[in-house]
């Protein structure tokens, strides 16, 4: 499904309009919740904070590293960048 605002590429549209199926994977993990995602210097990503299916932990890994990079980048500290972090990532 192409996002609002952004632009997609035509050949992707052709590719998702010609669709008519999705591979839903099935849950193979489950995480207990935790009241937050980091503490002083450590900060979950990846596999360690989403329960996924097979071969997404990377791709969300790097979609965390993204994330987390650019609210330390945007943030007066280090402690609001990773609250931040959470606060976008965290379900």
């Amino acid at each position: 499904m192409p996002i609002p605002g952004h632009r997609t590429e035509p050949q992707a549209l052709e590719i998702i309009r010609a669709t008519t199926q999705l591979h839903r994977p099935t849950l193979m993990h489950t995480l207990a919740e935790v009241p937050v995602w980091h503490d002083e210097h450590v900060v979950l990503v990846g596999d360690a904070a989403h329960p996924v299916g097979a071969g997404q932990g990377a791709s969300m890994a790097i979609e965390d590293a993204v994330v987390l990079a650019r609210a330390l980048a945007e943030t007066d500290s280090t402690g609001e960048g990773l609250a931040e972090y959470d606060r976008l990532r965290r379900p």
